[in-house]
């Protein structure tokens, strides 16, 4: 007798921050079957930060973003900053 044996597959989450930092980390992977995620958003010294680009994301100033759950593939997001000193 053949029985199946599943498995659910992780998918890899990078971020480049651009020297920022986040208090509370986002996560590097995530699978299907996983709970609606809400990245946090990082912080930089001297710079205010402007938001999110990247996979499944329309221009570089969002700043609520979430993976739903259901989604699938692998995700790269990169932070957008602004100077916070008037030039």
């Amino acid at each position: 007798m053949l029985y199946a044996k599943w498995t659910v597959h992780e998918y890899d989450i990078t971020y480049d921050l651009d020297d920022g930092v986040i208090s509370v980390p986002n996560p590097d992977k995530y699978r299907i079957t996983d709970a609606t995620i809400t990245l946090n958003n990082p912080t930089k010294s001297g710079y205010v930060f402007i938001g999110w680009s990247g996979t499944d994301l329309i221009g570089n100033t969002n700043k609520d973003v979430k993976i739903a759950q259901g989604s699938v593939g692998d995700r790269e997001y990169t932070a957008h900053w602004a100077s916070s000193q008037a030039e």
